[in-house]
């Protein structure tokens, strides 16, 4: 045990480069592969594996297993495994950084946003890009895995969403589809504000950028956070990335659904309105 105990608080040592990443954040089906872009386009590892919505495919089973420790039943829950799980799966990424002296890394998942106390912990010294899409537009699109109580993720996230929003989850099954995505966007988008909260009162603002102005000025947004972060644009593809048709595409609600959802995604809402804007 004593053995396990020294191997953990090795993985656990500090590590300059290891301890602060740029963590990207966005709810799932809220357009964040734009912020991934921008990290990108400003010369920012992430690794080499990126799926198509440019999440980092190196630190999702570690996330997935954190998410799962923190909301299941699993009896390996403890912080120091969960730290150990993720500054492991950093290092992958961190491995294909041939540059090291001079490289700033980042990584990008949406379930990230449910393990936000345990990140702060496990990199200390990382920097949070936040990009928010308004909740209703988010809650009406196509349902992100975090929504869906058949996938593996959903069947932990989902029940919380509906505790969070004092739904009760014994109703999941029958109540249709868009409630659903209303409950899981208020949760996260709440653990969002409040972890926003928590960094600017440590007096270490996050990057905050509405998914509405990327999509109306790109270069302007992409400009903005490349002074935030320190580094130059030297890459041009978050242009090619804005969608137009695809942004503005949302699922029809009948009123006896939309009423109900907007009531759930009121509070948050204002939040998000209470935002600095540039």
């Amino acid at each position: 045990m004593h053995g396990f105990i020294r191997y953990l608080r090795r993985l656990l040592r500090p590590e300059p480069l290891l301890d602060s990443p740029l963590i990207l954040l966005g709810k799932g089906g809220g357009g964040s592969r734009l912020l991934s872009q921008m990290a990108l386009d400003c010369g920012v590892s992430m690794g080499t594996r990126l799926n198509r919505s440019l999440d980092s495919l190196d630190m999702a089973p570690a996330v997935y297993r954190s998410v799962e420790r923190k909301l299941g039943e699993r009896q390996d829950r403890s912080p120091a495994l969960i730290e150990s799980d993720l500054r492991c799966s950093a290092r992958t990424i961190l491995h294909s950084i041939h540059n090291k002296g001079r490289a700033s890394w980042a990584f990008k998942l949406p379930e990230c946003l449910f393990i936000l106390p345990e990140l702060r912990s496990t990199f200390p010294h990382a920097r949070y890009a936040v990009l928010i899409r308004d909740p209703l537009d988010t809650a009406t699109r196509r349902s992100h895995q975090t929504a869906r109580i058949e996938s593996h993720i959903g069947g932990f996230t989902l029940p919380a969403a509906y505790r969070h929003c004092g739904r009760d989850p014994a109703n999941l099954a029958a109540d249709p589809i868009p409630l659903h995505n209303a409950c899981a966007t208020a949760h996260q988008l709440d653990l969002l504000m409040d972890h926003l909260d928590i960094m600017a009162a440590r007096r270490k603002p996050a990057f905050v950028t509405r998914f509405e102005d990327v999509i109306r000025d790109p270069q302007g947004e992409l400009a903005a956070f490349s002074r935030w972060l320190g580094r130059p644009v030297t890459g041009g593809g978050l242009s090619n990335f804005v969608n137009q048709d695809r942004a503005s595409a949302a699922t029809e609600c009948p009123p006896e659904v939309l009423d109900p959802i907007e009531r759930i995604l009121q509070p948050v809402r204002k939040r998000i309105e209470r935002l600095p804007t540039r």
